[in-house]
């Protein structure tokens, strides 16, 4: 599971000494005297405190969707303060069609690869497999234009922002005069 989502970190006010516990993708709070409630919700529900102490881990596997994750502190006079940080679980690949598919084509092709969702494609017009650091390899946010003038194979992928990476795919450009390698069939015909 990846998860997108900025460290939370704020301080609740009335405390007198603070210190803080990295909770990956959290950072939880924790101050002498003070309780904590935790709340890890779908966006578009209503939180639902339960008590957390720092470290706090959450074991149960979550669906792909936006959540907001909640922090309540309570200080020993009482005061309540709440912080909260939202994220995206997203544990889905993306994936990248080519228009037109590969195929014989008598003039260059300007090939468009576009990514199921918000994607950075990754490519090579070599026939070489891409990667994210490759030097053969070229990059672009979805959709992504590729002018194939000559005979070559398109290999492409991509990754979306939570890191995601899709399966290689690839497309065979073979540019120029078609050739007919087969003789046509012999055509008779019967009249009884």
């Amino acid at each position: 599971m990846s998860v997108n989502a900025s460290a939370i970190a704020r301080r609740i006010p009335t405390a007198p000494s603070c210190t803080y516990a990295l909770v990956s993708p959290f950072a939880i709070v924790t101050m002498s005297g003070t309780t904590f409630q935790c709340s890890l919700v779908l966006q578009s529900a209503p939180d639902s405190f339960a008590a957390c102490s720092s470290p706090t881990t959450y074991t149960t596997a979550l669906a792909d969707g936006a959540y907001r994750f909640a922090l309540k502190g309570t200080d020993p006079a009482g005061n309540v303060t709440i912080a909260s940080t939202t994220l995206v679980i997203d544990t889905v690949a993306p994936t990248v069609s080519a228009a037109p598919t590969g195929g014989q084509f008598t003039a260059a092709q300007s090939v468009v690869l576009t990514s199921s969702e918000p994607a950075v494609i990754y490519y090579t017009t070599d026939g070489s497999t891409p990667t994210t650091a490759s030097a053969t390899t070229t990059n672009g946010p979805s959709p992504v234009t590729v002018n194939v003038a000559n005979s070559e194979t398109l290999q492409f992928f991509a990754v979306d922002a939570a890191g995601n990476a899709g399966a290689v795919a690839a497309q065979k450009y073979q540019i120029g005069a078609v050739t007919i390698t087969q003789h046509p069939p012999s055509i008779s015909f019967s009249n009884k």
